[in-house]
């Protein structure tokens, strides 16, 4: 990476609610004392688009096709749904909060921004969209079994969402973690 380039990705704001709710999950799930490097409570996002190293000067394009897509969507509602891994609950890596939207609105705002960055040069997603909010990254083996078992016994509120914003987001890689900030908001219109 060079100076001229910027790590991003594209997200949906969450709110306090359902942060909130995230951070109680968390809470319950560090129960298993298992190895995991949990999400800052600040850091909680629904990603879009991960975008990676893009150079600075393509910035301007790039919000453009977020503002853009951004205008011809309509307000919607998201909820949170069950506990998730990736790969799997029994070999859980990645510890996350699955998202319910019915008409799969999410994936296809997903998909459009996905194929409208591609013509600036932006390399498309090689899997599908999996809507969902990371937790935590499971970083040893030790007491996987447990961290499952609770994953498959919690139970997570399910709280609505509007979803009205779309951010442009920079992450810096720190010792510390990641930490990051907003570039740019793009604003869905309601009805």
């Amino acid at each position: 990476m060079s100076d001229a380039d910027i790590r991003c990705f594209i997200a949906i704001p969450i709110t306090p609610e359902i942060k909130e709710e995230l951070i109680s999950v968390q809470e319950r799930l560090k129960k298993a004392v298992a190895k995991v490097k949990w999400v800052e409570p600040d850091s909680i996002h629904l990603t879009l688009k991960f975008m990676g190293n893009i150079p600075r000067n393509n910035l301007k394009s790039v919000t453009k096709i977020i503002q853009e897509t951004a205008q011809r969507k309509e307000w919607f509602e998201i909820s949170l749904d069950a506990l998730g891994a990736f790969p799997s609950l029994k070999k859980p890596r990645i510890v996350w909060v699955g998202i319910k939207d019915p008409r799969e609105r999410l994936k296809q705002l997903a998909q459009e921004l996905d194929r409208r960055l591609f013509s600036i040069g932006v390399p498309k997603e090689d899997k599908e969209f999996v809507s969902h909010i990371t937790l935590g990254r499971v970083k040893e083996i030790d007491n996987r079994d447990k961290l499952a078992e609770i994953m498959s016994s919690l139970k997570v509120v399910s709280i609505k969402m509007p979803v009205t914003k779309i951010n442009l987001m920079k992450s810096q890689l720190t010792p510390a973690g990641p930490i990051y900030s907003v570039i740019s908001t793009a604003h869905i219109p309601p009805h």
